[in-house]
C-alpha cells in the first residue's frame, strides 16, 4: 500500500473553491504504478456562510487524454463533513477499490451545497481544469466524459489519494530458481523411474505419451 499526490503540509491558503453542484473542478496526479485505488483524500474548510454547518462531498476520478481530463473512472461514496471540525483532511473511499494502470489522473470533489474551500499550494501555476454551468448538478449525475469548454485552473491543491499494488510481477532471479528447481526435481524423478525398469514417458503397454 501507498500514497501518491500531494500528502505534506506546507505553507499553504484556503481560497480556492472546492467543487459544488454546479462547479466541477479536477487536478491531475500521478499514480506511481499499476494498483487498486481506494481512497483519496483532500485538505479543506468550509466556508462561512450561514448556512454552511455542514455538507456531503464526492470524489470523482477521470482519465487522462492528452493533458486533459477525459473519461470517468470512478465516484467515491458521500463523506460527510463539518464545519466545526475546521480545517482538515476529508477522506472519500471507493467502495471495492479502482484498479488503474500507471500514469496521470484527474481527481477532484463535488459537493451538494456550495461551502468548501480547498488548501492550496499555491494560488498559480498549477495544471487543474475546472468546468460549471447553471442547471447543472455534478453531485448527483457526475458527467461520465469530462465536459468540453473547461478552463485551465492556475492552482495546485492537496490531494493525497491511497492505492494497493496490484502487479503480478516476479522477480527474475526467483523465476530462474523456481524453472531451476522443476528441472532438477523431473530430472530425478525420471532417472530413479530407469533405474527401477520403467520409462515415464511411455504407457504400461509402450505406447509413448
Amino acid at each position: 500500500m501507498g500514497d501518491f499526490g500531494r500528502c505534506s503540509l506546507s505553507t499553504t491558503s484556503y481560497s480556492t473553491t472546492t467543487g459544488t453542484k454546479t462547479l466541477l473542478r479536477v487536478q491531475k496526479l500521478t499514480l506511481p504504478e499499476a494498483g487498486r485505488v481506494t481512497s483519496v483524500k483532500f485538505r479543506v474548510y468550509m466556508s462561512g456562510a450561514p448556512f454552511c454547518t455542514v455538507d456531503n462531498g464526492k470524489a470523482l476520478i477521470y482519465d487522462d487524454s492528452g493533458g486533459a481530463p477525459n473519461a470517468l473512472k470512478a465516484v467515491s461514496g458521500a463523506t460527510t463533513w463539518y464545519k466545526a471540525d475546521g480545517k482538515q483532511w476529508v477522506e472519500f473511499t471507493f467502495p471495492g477499490g479502482v484498479e488503474l494502470d500507471a500514469g496521470d489522473y484527474w481527481f477532484g470533489v463535488v459537493n451538494e451545497l456550495y461551502c468548501g474551500y480547498y488548501a492550496d499550494i499555491l494560488t498559480a501555476g498549477g495544471s487543474g481544469f475546472t468546468v460549471g454551468g447553471s442547471g447543472t448538478d455534478w453531485y448527483n449525475d457526475p458527467p461520465t466524459t469530462f465536459p468540453g469548454g473547461a478552463s485551465t485552473w492556475a492552482t495546485i491543491i492537496y490531494a493525497c489519494a491511497t492505492y494497493e499494488v496490484t502487479s503480478n510481477t516476479y522477480p527474475v532471479g526467483l523465476l530462474k530458481k523456481g524453472l531451476a528447481s522443476g528441472y532438477h526435481c523431473f530430472m530425478n524423478a525420471y532417472i530413479n523411474a530407469k533405474i527401477a525398469g520403467y520409462d515415464p514417458l511411455k504407457l504400461p503397454d509402450g505406447t509413448p505419451l
